[in-house]
């Protein structure tokens, strides 16, 4: 007979294991290839590209995979999605013009405006927490630098800028300092996140190690990073970091590829674009 003690024991091992609260969720689960997921200001859709429609469009989801909506519909590709700080328009990148620019919209997809007109590439847009200004990527392949937009002049001016590439400006909760990822203190060899006070302009590096460290999203109370992250030991994952480059959590582990985090608004998941099978999807996990 099993002592009852045992038994209870047991069965709570079973339920803890069935209810495991770091359990990854699936939430675009498609044959195609669905990217840059990016949490509305009240934390209940997730904006997302995808190129289901034959060419990349951009779309939004509820959090828990339902309810899908296409924003846009056009021939020319719409990327990188990212919401305004009140969740009524978004900015993203279009080659509807004829080259990658940097647009807005309003969250249903209307009244789309063109913000800049440049040459080369311009990528990877986040919008500053009191709306007035736009952070972007613009280059070449082998030279990428970092730009602020005025949203309502339209002036663009660079920030931290290096020899080297420097990609993927986002802004801290408070908007007084902008993470990045570059290879300036690497020989161009490994990517290495960055953070740069706009008040004193000083640019400090945050991680120092082999391997790659990519795509930073803070936290909503600002005390830390989620980042992508490729090395020889621990494979690829999205690491949650603190502002010391402490590695503090895991998630999106057994991936292909992970990548493109997005912390939740409240702070308790972080949304990531992660390939199993060749497929890209979106995936939600409770953040460590």
């Amino acid at each position: 007979m099993t002592h009852p003690i045992l038994y209870m024991t047991l069965m709570l091992l079973l339920i803890a294991a069935t209810t495991d609260p770091r359990q990854t969720q699936n939430v675009t689960r498609n044959v195609a290839e669905d990217r840059y997921p990016n949490w509305s200001p009240d934390g209940k859709r997730i904006l997302f590209e995808s190129n289901r429609s034959g060419n990349r469009d951009i779309y939004t989801i509820n959090a828990d995979g339902t309810d899908l909506r296409q924003i846009t519909r056009d021939s020319p590709s719409d990327r990188q999605p990212a919401w305004d700080p009140t969740g009524t328009s978004i900015v993203f990148q279009s080659d509807r013009d004829g080259s990658p620019e940097i647009y807005t919209m309003k969250a249903d997809g209307s009244e789309v405006v063109r913000l800049t007109r440049r040459a080369g590439e311009e990528l990877f847009p986040s919008w500053s927490p009191d709306g007035k200004y736009i952070a972007f990527t613009a280059g070449e392949a082998s030279k990428l630098d970092l730009f602020l937009i005025d949203v309502e002049t339209l002036a663009v001016r660079p920030i931290a800028p290096s020899s080297l590439r420097d990609v993927w400006a986002r802004w801290s909760p408070d908007g007084r300092q902008i993470a990045f990822f570059s290879r300036r203190d690497t020989a161009d060899e490994d990517d290495e996140i960055y953070v740069l006070d706009q008040s004193s302009l000083k640019v400090e590096r945050i991680t120092n190690r082999q391997g790659h460290d990519f795509c930073p999203s803070w936290s909503p109370d600002g005390k830390r990073l989620a980042v992508a992250a490729v090395d020889a030991v621990q494979g690829r994952s999205i690491n949650v970091i603190d502002l010391k480059g402490r590695i503090i959590g895991r998630v999106g582990t057994g991936f292909e590829r992970v990548t493109e985090p997005s912390w939740s608004p409240d702070g308790s998941k972080i949304a990531y674009s992660g390939r199993k099978s060749g497929n890209w999807d979106i995936y939600v996990e409770k953040s460590p």
